[in-house]
């Protein structure tokens, strides 16, 4: 089972986890992030802030990365670059060609978002009145949690 948590984001709370991601392409060098918890988006990716703390703290070039398909949402359709990497969720774990979101240098407040390709390994539990969020893999009980 692995907790979550909310953080305020501009007016609303949104469900986080924190994911440890390794990056095959870059020796197995890894970073702990915080993905919010995206029911709406069908794909994992990373923001383009995270992005930037590839190169910032593992020196991985991001303009260097193969492009990948680009990723349509509310803000419109934007770029990716991909990267081969591992996404560590608890004992968790899965090996995939993680898009990150290309986007000219600048702010963006755009957090990496875990999509139903990721949620759907998992029974996904939330309780935003009580702050309460969890990913249960099979076999994992519910039950002794609602107890609290």
């Amino acid at each position: 089972m692995t907790n979550g948590y909310f953080l305020v984001r501009g007016s609303f709370r949104r469900p986080y986890i924190d994911v440890v991601v390794i990056f095959h392409d870059a020796d197995d060098q890894s970073l702990a992030i915080p993905f919010e918890v995206d029911t709406g988006a069908d794909r994992t990716l990373l923001s383009p802030s995270d992005g930037q703390r590839l190169n910032d703290e593992l020196g991985i070039d991001i303009q260097a990365m193969p492009r990948g398909n680009p990723v349509g949402g509310i803000g419109g359709i934007v770029e990716t670059r991909t990267v081969r990497a591992t996404l560590v969720i608890g004992d968790y774990r899965t090996t995939l060609r993680l898009p990150i979101v290309d986007v000219p240098a600048g702010p963006n407040t755009a957090p990496s978002l875990i999509g139903r390709d990721i949620i759907y390994d998992f029974a996904l539990f939330m309780e935003h009145s009580a702050d309460r969020l969890f990913l249960l893999r099979t076999g994992e009980e519910i039950f002794g949690l609602l107890d609290h």
